[in-house]
């Protein structure tokens, strides 16, 4: 956890602050749903700025599957190999 944000604090804000970043691309029908900039989220939701960009920066990082990367090294493995030099 960061030195700037309590784990209590990115659990309470976490889901809030991905649901109205740009980290997720939201649709309605045919039309994109505007996302907020940090600035925007933290005036929203009370934070500072600062606070905001790190729960944001937290949060992509916690949401991204550490067990793909192994396959992924194995998918490039044998790729490369496909490719005749």
């Amino acid at each position: 956890m960061s030195n700037e944000v309590s784990l209590e604090l990115y659990k309470k804000y976490q889901d809030q602050v991905l649901s109205l970043s740009t980290a997720r691309q939201k649709m309605e029908g045919q039309k994109m749903v505007p996302a907020l900039t940090d600035r925007e989220i933290a005036h929203k939701l009370g934070l500072s700025e600062e606070l905001a960009r790190e729960i944001r920066c937290l949060a992509e990082m916690d949401g991204i599957n550490m067990g793909w990367y192994p396959e992924a090294e194995e998918f490039k493995r044998v790729r490369a190999g496909r490719i005749k030099r």
